[in-house]
């Protein structure tokens, strides 16, 4: 296993999640054709990320529950793409050793399985995760809200057409 000392999240990254080995733990980073071992938890790739555009992750949420109304689990802005808002979201507490992050804007299709989803990317990778589809469609929604909300306020200021 070659284990990166950091990561920067980018229109390739789809899944973010923790792995255990040998008593450690890393994030294991699905992008476009590859899967990374990264030597930081997840969580700390994701406040990176929102550093790089001027925010911190505390921020990034704070200003999503503000959007969409005081929930848990809120998905964020990590950047962005062609101006558009690159969306990631949490199936599990932000700060839960077993989160998973999705790229919201990668995803092509998600297909029930009763205890497990099976998401397809943007390649055509399938990735089985052990949520159900109900809790999944929660944060999808929720991802889609935000990036309607951006996407229009944006277009309200002529800095998109």
């Amino acid at each position: 296993m070659i284990l990166h000392k950091y990561y920067q999240i980018h229109r390739e990254t789809y899944l973010i999640r923790t792995v255990h080995e040998a008593e450690q733990s890393y994030a294991l980073v699905y992008e476009k054709g590859q899967q990374l071992y990264v030597q930081n938890k997840p969580l700390k790739i994701i406040d990176a990320a929102c550093q790089a555009i001027g925010t911190s992750f505390q921020t990034s949420a704070e200003r999503s529950r503000q959007i969409l109304g005081n929930k848990l689990k809120v998905p964020i802005i990590v950047g962005y793409e062609e101006q558009n808002p690159f969306i990631m979201f949490p199936v599990y507490s932000p700060k839960s050793n077993h989160n998973i992050w999705i790229t919201y804007n990668a995803i092509i299709n998600v297909t029930n399985h009763k205890k497990k989803i099976t998401i397809t990317f943007k390649d055509g990778t399938d990735i089985d995760l052990p949520i159900l589809m109900s809790s999944f469609n929660n944060q999808y929604v929720s991802s889609a809200m935000l990036y309607r909300y951006i996407e229009e306020n944006l277009r309200q200021f002529n800095l998109i057409k």
